[in-house]
């Protein structure tokens, strides 16, 4: 549960602390105005705002105070978006396993806040962790176990990745079972989410997908879910099994990869933790590769249904 009361004391600390060491900011630069331009995100592209009217916002206070001033200015804003989040939870219906692990991130966002541990810089539109904390409180990255996810869609350039073969493969599957590039869940990994990160294991992956299952139930126009990564990489079946058992799975299930080529944050991903990959790609005999993997709506709703239907199998049984 949220300590709401709490939460307002951290916003009167805060709105003192600006106004105490920012001369007029609040008055210059109203929160309730942030506010209103969040509401103009798209609700449909990345999770990072980008030559938006808040980032034109946010440079405007930039350029008339300082870095601290913006920093904790988004700190006011984060608790602002935090404590109108339970009624718009509610509107939008979410499940309610999607409105406690909100909860988890809300708490964990405040915990920071409150704490002052953040390194300089944390609170800016350039550090991915702030864009990701920005997105969870304004109730667009959605919170579901091991993976949060966003509404957006597959890039067209994927289509022309990896020759004419996976071409007409992908184009196919585009067309005929997914019915379009958008809008999906993108998946994402928040490696600061030590919770998320404990998540990690063959539980965890279904306990996500079931999550996003009842997503799905609820938006009837989202296509079903996606994700890029090294670690879709089939070659990882040999290499490291563990690491591609739930990936298997889902393929196992009617999820799809795509080949999308070798990159620098694949191959250092890749070999940075794992001495039998570094060595296996220094000796030639593996080159760690992005894969997107795409697990559509239908396919996705029939292994659900599956699941929980031996799940209730199981429990009769034991009745």
């Amino acid at each position: 549960m949220m300590d709401y009361e709490k939460l307002k004391k951290i916003k009167k600390d805060l709105t003192i602390e600006i106004e105490s060491m920012h001369k007029a900011l609040l008055a210059t630069f109203p929160v309730a105005t942030y506010l209103q331009k969040t509401t103009l995100i798209p609700k449909i592209g990345s999770y990072k705002p980008k030559g938006l009217e808040v980032n034109a916002y946010s440079q405007s206070i930039l350029d008339a105070y300082d870095q601290n001033a913006l920093e904790s200015y988004h700190k006011l804003v984060l608790v602002n978006l935090i404590l109108r989040a339970e009624d718009r939870l509610k509107q939008k219906k979410m499940p309610e396993d999607i409105i406690r692990l909100f909860i988890k991130n809300f708490n964990s966002i405040i915990k920071r806040i409150e704490s002052k541990y953040a390194r300089q810089g944390f609170y800016l539109f350039s550090n991915n962790k702030f864009c990701n904390d920005f997105a969870v409180c304004r109730l667009s990255m959605i919170p579901a176990g091991q993976q949060k996810i966003h509404l957006d869609g597959i890039a067209r350039r994927f289509l022309f990745k990896n020759g004419v073969k996976q071409f007409l493969k992908f184009s196919a599957f585009i067309f005929f079972e997914l019915g379009g590039f958008k809008p999906l869940y993108q998946m994402h990994t928040d490696s600061f989410d030590r919770d998320l990160l404990a998540e990690f294991n063959f539980e965890g992956t279904k306990g996500f997908y079931l999550r996003v299952a009842e997503l799905l139930k609820l938006n009837p126009g989202v296509k079903g879910v996606f994700g890029i990564g090294w670690t879709n990489d089939p070659q990882l079946a040999s290499i490291s099994p563990k690491l591609w058992q739930g990936v298997g799975y889902l393929v196992d299930n009617g999820a799809k990869l795509f080949n999308l080529g070798s990159s620098k944050s694949a191959i250092s991903g890749a070999t940075y933790v794992s001495l039998k990959r570094k060595q296996l790609y220094e000796e030639g005999k593996y080159m760690p590769t992005n894969y997107l993997l795409v697990w559509s709506r239908k396919k996705l709703l029939a292994w659900a249904d599956r699941l929980l239907g031996q799940h209730c199998e199981i429990k009769a049984t034991v009745l």
